[in-house]
């Protein structure tokens, strides 16, 4: 396994391609159990992260909120209602315009389910806001050096 660690998951899924056309069939399902397991450790580190979005939302904590997002101008943040939000910086001041004023929110993420694709994981959930307003929600996620 240590000779898969930190590939690219096309390129180990292209390996065990090879295999079962090679048939050999050890080295495939030895691959096959890798990408399971990497599938299942991302989606907990996705759920997780997502976590980690909604406790800062009933925190009202813009700092942990800011320490979520991409640091990158490709950054983009939809709040309902309004236009897209570009940029880490503009969306570290959306998100302290919404929490500063107020010292807590309940807000539930309710039935989460995810999907990974490469480096990009999808949360697509509903939001109870207050218990009086549910949305349907997608959350974003991208793999990087420090984590989803």
């Amino acid at each position: 396994v240590a000779d898969l660690e930190g590939r690219p998951r096309a390129e180990v899924e292209e390996l065990l391609r090879s295999a079962v056309a090679t048939e050999d069939y050890l080295e495939a399902a030895r691959l096959r159990d890798y990408l399971e397991r990497v599938a299942v450790d991302s989606e907990a580190a996705i759920l997780y992260a997502n976590n980690e979005f909604y406790e800062a939302f009933q925190e009202c904590d813009p700092k942990r909120m800011n320490a979520l997002w991409l640091k990158e101008a490709r950054s983009c943040c939809v709040h309902p209602g309004l236009l897209p939000v570009h940029g880490s910086e503009a969306i570290a001041d959306s998100w302290r315009n919404i929490l500063s004023p107020r010292r807590g929110m309940k807000i539930e993420c309710l039935r989460p389910s995810v999907t990974v694709t490469g480096t990009v994981g999808r949360v697509v959930c509903y939001e109870r806001v207050e218990d009086r307003i549910t949305l349907v929600a997608i959350n974003l996620f991208e793999s990087t050096g420090s984590g989803w």
